[in-house]
């Protein structure tokens, strides 16, 4: 986090101490990971007498594979929406002879 902090930076398109996209996509992704291996949920079948207590990682890495997925594409989708809404305003901020408000 602290790099991308630095990133932050230098890009000088985020406000200090906002979140930029990239800071987002990567707690996003780190929340939607699942433990690839459930070592838990195995000594727990095991323990309540599963005949198979691994028949469990098979199902849990598809589950953390779509929930990956899923998240990577709504930030994606997010990061469309707010890029087009930036645009949007800057268009709307310009006058018909097409300068902005500032340089009037």
């Amino acid at each position: 986090m602290e790099e991308l902090g630095k990133l932050e930076k230098e890009q000088k398109y985020v406000p200090e101490g906002v979140a930029s996209n990239e800071m987002c996509t990567f707690l996003i992704i780190n929340i939607s990971l699942l433990q690839l291996i459930p070592v838990n949920m195995i000594a727990y079948r095991s323990q309540y007498g599963s005949v198979n207590p691994a028949a469990i990682v098979g199902p849990a890495i598809v589950a953390t594979a779509v929930s990956t997925l899923v998240a990577v594409v709504f930030c994606k989708c997010i990061t469309i929406t707010l890029n087009c809404q930036t645009t949007i305003k800057m268009v709307l901020e310009k006058n018909a002879y097409g300068m902005e408000k500032d340089m009037i």
